[in-house]
């Protein structure tokens, strides 16, 4: 083998043990969540950040009391003030110290889930600037850089398939993709 591809085994044998040190410190570790609670957040920011933002995506074109914007505004003013009041409901159980549904979630399992759905973003991201078939490359990489696939042919069936699949569609199917 050449200087350049040992030094890429190197370098993922690095990245490999690096993962692995994370994975020993956040094996069996557990955090205590308030599901109704984290629930009720959840739903709070997205309420109002729809509602902020609603006017920027529907547009208006009627005067009158029910137009395009009514009953989506109205459902999210629904969903805001129930979960503003499930939101006070459950903290004042807490301060009363009654009991509360509490999950416990092993965190290194919620944070591989995390870091998977990230990769998925930085597809999606990635599709428009990019285009599909550099944007599955990049994507097949890190997925297996992520799962720490050795086997460096892998990586080049990943990309191979990422243009196979690009090609077949966009240039012989004739199939517009992003």
């Amino acid at each position: 083998m050449d200087g350049r591809c040992m030094q890429n085994i190197q370098f993922l044998d690095t990245f490999f043990s690096f993962l692995e040190k994370i994975d020993d410190k956040l094996r069996g570790k557990k955090i205590t969540v308030y599901p109704n609670i984290a629930g009720a957040l959840i739903f709070i920011a997205f309420s109002v950040s729809m509602l902020v933002f609603m006017p920027a995506q529907i547009n208006v074109t009627e005067e009158g009391s029910i137009n395009a914007r009514t009953f989506p505004a109205l459902l999210l003013q629904i969903m805001f003030v129930f979960s503003v009041l499930l939101l006070v409901i459950e903290c004042i159980k807490l301060a009363l110290k009654k009991p509360c549904s509490k999950v416990e979630i092993e965190l290194l399992a919620q944070i591989k889930a995390l870091v998977i759905l990230g990769s998925f973003i930085l597809y999606f991201v990635l599709l428009k600037p990019l285009g599909f078939i550099a944007s599955s490359c990049i994507f097949s990489v890190v997925i297996m850089l992520y799962f720490r696939v050795k086997k460096l042919y892998y990586y080049l069936i990943g990309i191979g398939a990422g243009i196979f699949i690009g090609v077949l569609f966009q240039y012989i199917l004739r199939v517009r993709l992003p």
